[in-house]
Order: C-alpha cells, then structure tokens, then sequence
C-alpha cells in the first residue's frame, strides 16, 4: 500500500523509473563485458599478403641467359599460396631486343590453385641476353603494377 502510494506522485514515479532503467543498464553492461570476456579466443586480425609465386627448371632465380638470335620454351608454374582469390600479371625486365610471350594468360589464381603457362623467350640480339621473369600479384579489383614489361600471349 505505502508503494502505491509512493508511485501515485509524479515525482517519485519518474525517480522509479530512473532507478529501473539505471538497474537494468548496469545488469546489461556487466552481463555483455562477461559474455565479451569469455567469448574472446585471443585471435588478432592480420593484414593479408598476397603470395604467388613461380616455379621453373630453366629459370636461375628468375633468370634466364639467351645467346645471340636464341629462342627457349619451357614450362612455368604460377602457385598460388593464398586463401582467396587473386589477381597476377607475370613480367620480363630485359633489353628491348628482347620478346616474351605465353601460350595462355589468366586473369586470376584461385585459392591454393596451380596453373601451367608455356613461355616463350626470343632474343634479336648480336649478345648475349640476360631476361629475368617475376609475377606480381594483388588483389581482386586492383590494377597491378608490374617492374618491368608485361608477358603477353603471343
């Protein structure tokens, strides 16, 4: 009865009303930062790179050495050693005497994919040639910068 009473005037209602909801925001607050605390697993989240690579028998670290008006073929592998999809552009830095071209050009490597290119390497040259072959990589829907000229198919 002395409750009724109490609440009856505006003044104390509003005041109920006020402990009530400060009541129910700390019980809130206090449950959420529990369910936070147990919940989180310690995982930090980590700027992905993105990693493909090739692999060739005729390529030294990347170099291949042409004697004069020589052409080589061989076989180059582009590993992808990602999670996600990406973008890659293989590419030759070399003397403008210099052609290279593929067989075959994709536009992308899958998740953990290999693929298989057959590239061909010319040199109109009176010297000898030093070509040296790299892939770069990005991800989906950005332009990729390449160091030197890009591989085209022939």
């Amino acid at each position: 009865m002395r409750f009724i009473r109490f609440i009856r005037k505006p003044r104390n209602l509003y005041f109920c009303i006020i402990a009530m909801l400060t009541i129910v925001t700390g019980l809130v607050s206090v449950s959420f930062s529990y369910y936070i605390g147990s919940s989180n697993n310690k995982t930090k989240l980590a700027l992905s790179i993105v990693d493909n690579e090739i692999q060739c028998d005729a390529l030294d670290d990347g170099n291949v050495v042409l004697a004069p008006n020589e052409s080589k073929t061989f076989n180059v592998y582009l590993i992808s050693n990602n999670n996600f999809e990406s973008l890659y552009k293989l590419y030759y830095v070399a003397s403008d005497n210099i052609k290279v071209t593929v067989d075959n050009v994709y536009d992308s490597l899958e998740p953990h994919d290999v693929k298989l290119v057959k590239v061909t390497v010319s040199s109109y040259s009176d010297i000898l040639e030093n070509v040296h072959i790299d892939i770069a990589s990005g991800y989906m829907n950005t332009n990729i910068e390449v160091e030197g000229k890009e591989i085209r198919r022939a």
